[in-house]
């Protein structure tokens, strides 16, 4: 599910989105509870950087006959189902995915498997996101069209494999595989699904290159465009940058999932002036650079940036309404306040 939606003037706005919350245990069709070592928790880059998920392999008939199992004993006992929930909902632990969830991933399966392309576009949560900075998929029709940019023999193989591995929490039902591979059900609908092809994987490398070659030389090496804002001062980007195993570590102190942060840089123009030209500002960089590091905590993604005496704040509320959805940046000068302005979004990929 996109974390953006699309204003009447075309820009983009976070919606609503129930977080996940991956706790120490997962059900598994085939073995039932299996404990895990801790996961971490979800911060702001759950799109982009997760902690790797526990794998199930099992062969396709034996994963069917496990589903079957699974929805003949929620249905056979929807008593024991319903206090089990509770308990759970009481214990904050996870829980056995309920039947019509499991109905709705065994619907998606017999599609893949069948290549039903039909019902498999139907199936779908839209808008469908695609690597940035490729487009998402608006509806069924152009789902089909850019079929072969989701599923293939090898994203069908990673789906039917990792559907062995599934958990409940927090009424989200669950599947995953790698890094972002991601189906997530709710209420027997898929309400997000993250699956990319080869073929998905070298249109969007495409497209970022030609995008990078839109700025300057300085700022045209990243992986990714976390949030791009622009206000009357100054048009913002946050980008992703290309070395994964330069994270946040300790310097974001007890902040959940702050292990999991990526490098960051924070760009600025002047507004009105071209991307290709020198920005105004570019950080981290430079002799007084330090890490950038960000935070998940009460509703808001918070991105800092330190040079010198100067830090930069940018926060953007997870959920908001129409009013509070654009990102906030303070600027302070030796912790004295210098701007505090709102930013109208862009887009954000959190």
């Amino acid at each position: 599910m996109r974390s953006v939606s699309t204003r009447a003037d075309g820009t983009m706005k976070p919606v609503a989105r129930p977080l996940v919350a991956i706790g120490r245990f997962m059900y598994s069709a085939l073995s039932g509870w299996v404990v895990l070592g801790t996961a971490g928790s979800a911060g702001c880059h759950m799109n982009e950087g997760e902690a790797a998920r526990p794998s199930f392999v099992a062969s396709s008939e034996a994963r069917a006959s496990d589903l079957d199992r699974s929805l003949a004993t929620n249905e056979a006992s929807p008593g024991d189902s319903a206090r089990d929930a509770q308990d759970d909902a009481h214990s904050g632990s996870s829980s056995i995915p309920p039947p019509e969830d499991l109905v709705a991933l065994r619907t998606l399966l017999a599609a893949l498997q069948a290549n039903d392309r039909a019902t498999v576009s139907r199936l779908m949560p839209y808008p469908v996101d695609r690597s940035q900075p490729l487009a998402s998929v608006a509806n069924p029709e152009e789902f089909l069209r850019n079929y072969d940019d989701f599923f293939d023999a090898n994203t069908i193989a990673l789906v039917v494999n990792a559907s062995d591995g599934v958990w409940h929490s927090g009424g989200q039902t669950l599947v995953a595989w790698g890094e972002r591979g991601l189906i997530d059900i709710v209420s027997g609908r898929l309400v997000e699904v993250r699956v990319e092809t080869d073929q998905q994987h070298a249109k969007a490398a495409r497209a970022r290159e030609a995008e990078a070659m839109t700025l300057h030389p300085s700022v045209r090496d990243y992986a990714a465009v976390v949030l791009e804002c622009e206000n009357k001062h100054h048009h913002i980007r946050i980008h992703r940058e290309l070395d994964p195993t330069n994270n946040a570590g300790s310097d974001t102190g007890a902040v959940a999932g702050a292990e999991l942060a990526p490098r960051l840089r924070y760009i600025a123009w002047k507004t009105g002036e071209p991307l290709s030209s020198k920005p105004e500002l570019s950080l981290p960089g430079g002799p007084d650079f330090r890490l950038a590091t960000y935070a998940a905590s009460a509703g808001y993604c918070s991105y800092f940036f330190q040079s010198g005496p100067y830090e930069y704040d940018v926060s953007i509320p997870r959920e908001c309404g129409d009013d509070n959805c654009d990102p906030q940046i303070l600027v302070t000068l030796n912790q004295n306040l210098l701007s505090d302005e709102r930013c109208p979004l862009i887009r954000w990929f959190p």
